[in-house]
């Protein structure tokens, strides 16, 4: 039995606005991590705790609200399954397009009740290039 939804309804769920959200976010290649709140209203306060400006973390932004991403609603993906990611429930999606029309599929895992992005890695390659840490919705 397949219980498993569209493509389309993940990216919907993704592409929805998002309420208040907190994490901490962890970037390959990233000397430090960016502390992230969303306000549920487009603005953001961040804090990488060494002075790291807004410019510098959009690709934290980009995973807890996914769309920022141009690709996105052009972007077509594989529902491979539901596992937990840390405490959270999350849908595992191979998505191709997301970075860059024609781009390679990237294995993301897509928070179930937000739709943020708590990890995104390369199919060949399973090293987190972003993993979200303690998403909270905050009150």
């Amino acid at each position: 039995m397949n219980d498993l939804p569209e493509w389309t309804v993940i990216r919907d769920r993704m592409l929805a606005p998002k309420p208040r959200l907190s994490c901490t976010a962890y970037g390959l290649g990233k000397a430090n991590p960016t502390r992230v709140t969303h306000d549920g209203e487009g603005g953001w306060t961040l804090d990488d705790g060494h002075g790291g400006h807004e410019a510098a973390s959009s690709w934290a932004r980009s995973a807890v609200e996914p769309a920022r991403y141009a690709n996105l609603p052009s972007a077509t993906g594989d529902v491979v399954r539901r596992e937990r990611e840390g405490a959270r429930d999350a849908w595992v999606v191979d998505i191709h397009g997301l970075r860059r029309p024609g781009g390679g599929p990237l294995r993301t895992w897509v928070d179930a009740a937000t739709g943020a992005i708590l990890r995104m890695e390369r199919i060949d390659d399973p090293a987190p290039i972003v993993l979200v840490l303690d998403l909270r919705e905050e009150a």
